[in-house]
Parts: structure tokens; sequence; C-alpha cells
């Protein structure tokens, strides 16, 4: 029997209707490979219905289980769709009860501040500081009752589960310094191998650091030892490089989000000067990559600084969000893409770089040969700016529950698709159409309607049409309908010549293979291949009798 998957999602009643666009592609996905083993279960908090197993008995009060333990279904979706876009579940308030965060400072150093002591900012003059503090934004619930497991039985009776962790060794026993006198052949080896060794307890404070650097090597590490292998940390906030905001997927941000300020006694330069760094970058669309070591010793902490602009009080002012990103050790909790999809660098030459710079303008003339620009302009939640904050209570909650498929990305790099051109079409279209037909009355009317492939195949964002170089939706078609799609290939034509000479992409013929010969002699058989086929036989190999 195959094993079955179980998808919990638990979605926010309170937010706008666009936020579960995540949970539409992620079923939509589910619902194309047709898994009848792949299982989800969606429920709703801060609803002002209570729907679920144990309502009954008062508890989880605001918590909405629209669909639980159910493969995913045309039906399951379009109830979700009517359900999450209906007013009932929206609360009367936009905002969510959150609880106020104590503004303290954490943090006060100074940003682009040297991480080498041997380093004198004095005496460089392209170097720039800032003298900056760090206030908490949002923090993640830490309440008691989120690190509690429940079991719900038949009866509907809901039992706390208590989890213990205890430390122990082996040691032999008095079997086990016998070597194994008296032993049973019949006995598994396993059974035989418990039972010359005894679990022993150990005590949490009578363990000690140790190194290891072999199966049975160990050394224990005292106080001057585990001093000497770490390396000295000291506080400070360093900026190591920049990246464009859109390619920092939001599955990284699971980290608890801080202001990062001027200074509050700090002079005006300083002030205009952090306004002015944070102003370019949020015009540029980067966010900051940086390192921050709150106090001597601590962890270090690796995370993006998003510029933003703050509206108060009909005056605008900017600053940073910064959220710690996850390192290897958090794996555990979530499933992270890679910062950037490039490969290792490599040292070209001179000529190289040059041919390379050639080839790239050239491939890009060929890729917008065969596209078109959409004709559709950006909608207005596009247009508005995504990095300006008009309600201080930001709700990044910490996600224990992450490990779901990172959501699609509509372009031909995309490496959650298959690698088909013609197959990551079809599926982004299906895609497409099953999430719009979910909103129509009448799906006769949709699928029947005379602008449908304008409305569906054309319009779709970041795609284009279908890709092939006899164009598949132009075969087997009449000339009336299949022109202007053969008409988008015409002009790459002569930009994928030039590509194929500069390449050196020329069609080589592969050689015919001779077919080999099989001889007999005695009782053994031997081939005659093309290596070495006019040589005759060779000697057989004696037998040494080893």
């Amino acid at each position: 029997m195959a094993d079955k998957e179980l998808t919990i999602f638990l979605l926010d009643a309170s937010v706008s209707s666009t936020a579960y666009k995540y949970v539409f592609d992620t079923l939509a996905a589910k619902l194309l490979k047709g898994l009848k083993t792949d299982y989800v279960t969606v429920a709703v908090f801060n609803s002002k219905d209570t729907v679920h197993a144990v309502a009954e008995t008062g508890k989880f009060r605001g918590i909405e289980v629209l669909l639980e333990f159910e493969t995913v279904s045309f039906q399951g979706l379009q109830k979700l769709h009517q359900r999450l876009n209906a007013a009932a579940i929206v609360n009367e308030t936009p905002d969510p009860d959150c609880a106020d965060v104590v503004q303290t400072v954490l943090f006060a150093s100074t940003l682009f501040a040297p991480t080498k002591k041997k380093y004198r900012c004095s005496t460089d003059e392209t170097c720039a500081l800032f003298q900056v503090e760090l206030y908490p934004a949002a923090k993640s619930d830490t309440s008691a009752l989120d690190t509690h497991e429940y079991v719900v039985d038949a009866n509907r009776d809901i039992v706390r589960l208590e989890r213990r962790t205890s430390n122990f060794v082996w040691e032999k026993n008095f079997q086990g310094e016998r070597g194994g006198e008296g032993q049973n052949e019949n006995e598994p080896k396993s059974e035989v191998s418990e039972r010359k060794f005894d679990k022993v307890a150990v005590e949490l404070h009578s363990l000690t650091p140790a190194f290891k650097f072999s199966n049975y090597d160990l050394i224990a590490l005292d106080d001057d030892l585990l001093q000497a292998t770490k390396l000295p940390l000291f506080s400070g906030l360093d900026i190591f490089g920049f990246m464009p905001c859109a390619q920092i997927p939001y599955e990284l941000l699971t980290g608890d989000a801080y202001y990062i300020v001027p200074e509050k006694l700090s002079s005006e330069n300083n002030t205009l000067n952090f306004q002015a760094f944070v102003e370019a970058l949020r015009t540029r669309k980067l966010a900051v990559l940086c390192r921050l070591v709150r106090k001597s010793e601590k962890e270090v902490e690796i995370g993006a600084a998003f510029p933003v602009k703050i509206h108060s009080h009909q005056k605008y002012t900017n600053c940073f969000v910064f959220i710690r990103l996850p390192f290897k050790e958090d794996e555990k909790i979530g499933r992270f893409p890679p910062l950037n999809d490039d490969d290792e660098e490599s040292f070209e030459t001179k000529a190289d770089s040059e041919k390379s710079a050639t080839l790239s303008l050239l491939m890009d003339d060929f890729v917008n040969g065969q596209l078109y620009d959409s004709d559709e302009n950006p909608s207005d939640d596009e247009q508005k700016s995504e990095s300006e904050i008009r309600n201080f209570k930001v709700t990044l909650k910490m996600s224990d529950n992450s490990k779901l498929p990172l959501p699609p990305k509509f372009h031909n790099r995309n490496r959650f698709l298959r690698s088909s051109p013609a197959i990551n079409r079809t599926q982004a279209y299906m895609r497409k159409i099953l999430l719009k037909s979910l909103s129509a009355d009448n799906w006769v009317d949709f699928f029947e309607s005379p602008d449908f492939i304008k409305d569906n195949l054309k319009g779709l964002e970041r795609l284009t049409n279908f890709f092939n170089l006899q164009n598949c939706m132009a075969v087997n078609a009449e000339d009336d309908y299949s022109g202007w799609l053969v008409d988008l290939r015409k002009g790459s034509l002569g930009q994928s010549k030039r590509l194929a000479t500069e390449l050196g992409a020329e069609y080589v013929q592969k050689m015919e293979k001779k077919k080999t010969k099989t001889g007999r002699n005695g009782v053994n058989f031997y081939q005659r291949g093309n290596y070495g086929a006019d040589e005759g036989t060779y000697d057989e190999i004696p037998d040494f009798d080893f």
C-alpha cells in the first residue's frame, strides 16, 4: 500500500482574499497530479464560526475546518473559493488582534561597521557609517499552548501528550564479557548483540562537550579547549551584499521582524544620510543582506533588511525591516529554496568573456523573436508600491508546518515544473483555466466563449504562447486561424542562423556503426569489433590454475 501524505493549511480569515493565492496554486497543482494518496486539511482561524470535531466542548473557538482529510477535488476547490471570498468569514476589523510589542532598543551600533578590528574607518574616504538602533516589529507567539500536543479519540475526549527526553549509554553485561559463550546459533544476531549490553541512564549535568574525530575516538573538551575552538565574536551590524527583493522567496522569512532606524540622539546629518540610503534602495527595489551579532559571543544572525516607507501622521519616513534568514540547522521546519540560481563562478579570459557577451545578445534576440509582448496592463495591485507599510501590526508568525511545495513561478526557468517546454506551458495554462473557472457561474458558457483563447491562453502573466519550433497550436489548423501564430517565429529565423554560426552548432551526420561478428572457436565464443578487426584472432588466455 502506498504511503499517504497529509498537508495541513492554516489560514487567517482576517486578511485579504488575495493572500490565499499560494493555497489555491498549491491545491491546483495537487489536483493536476491526480494522486489519490495525497490528502489535505484546510482550517481557518479568526473566523466568526467554530466548526471542527470538538466544537461541542467549547474549546478552540474561532477555528473553522473547511476540508478535513480529503483528497483534492474540483468540488473542494470550489467550496474553498466560495467560503474564503465570502464576507461572513472575515472579521469586522481588518486587522487581527496582536499583542503589543515593547519598544525597547535591542541593539545599538554602527551600520556598515567593519568586521575586522584592524580596519580603521577614519583612513578610508569611501567608508559610509550610520548610527542605527534595532527595535522589535513583530515577534512570534511564544505561548506555552503552542508547544502542547493533543490526541482526540473516538469519544471526542482530548488527551494532552507529554514528552520527556532521557540520556543513556550502553555498557557490557556479564554475557558480553564472556564473549558469547553458550550462544544459540538459531537466535538472531540483533537480539544477541542487544543482550550483551545494558542501558545505563546518565544525568544531563554529568555530560561534557567532546570532539569526535573518528567513529571510536573522542576527546573531552574542558573550558579552555572549548573556548579555543570558538571564533571570537563581537557585537556589530555589517552589510555584505545587496539583492533584489523579488529574488528572496517568502518561504525564507520565518523569523521575527525588527525595525532598523537611525539613532535617536544622532546628528541630523546621520539621519539624512540614512534616509537617503534607504530611499535609494527602495527605489531600486533592493534588499540588504546583513550580519547581526547583538552581544559578544552570541549567535550570528544572517538576514535580509527590506527598505520600507512608513506612513505616519500624513508624513513619510524610511527605515529597514530586518528578518533573519534560516540556516542549515533550520531545515527541520521547512524546505527553503536557494537564494540564487547561478552556478559557481568560472574564471574566463577576456576573449572568452567577449564571446560570451556576444552569444548572450544573440540568444536574447533569438528568444525575443520567439515571443510576443502581452497587451494587458498591470493591475492596480501591481502598480501600488509593495514597500509601503500602512499598518504597524505586522503579523509574521513562526511556522512549523512549512514542508509544502514552493509556489509556482510562470517562467521558462521554473525548476519546479517539468523540463519539457511544451508540458510546462500546458500545465501552466491548465492551472490558470482551473482557478479561473472557480468564479464562473456557468461552465458551459465559460468554455464555449468565442474569446476563450484570448482570455485564457494569450493573457497569462509572464507567459507567452505555446513554444515549439513548429508552433503546436498551428499544426493541423486552418490557415485563417494559424496565420498569426506562424508569423510569430518568422522574425527569429535570421537570429537562429547567426546563433548557430557563432556557436559552431553544425549538423554532423553520425557514422554508421559496423555490425560486430561473432565467431566460435571450439567451446568459446569471441567477437570481432571495429578495433583490431584486421589483426586476426588473438591467443586464448591460458589457465594458470591459481
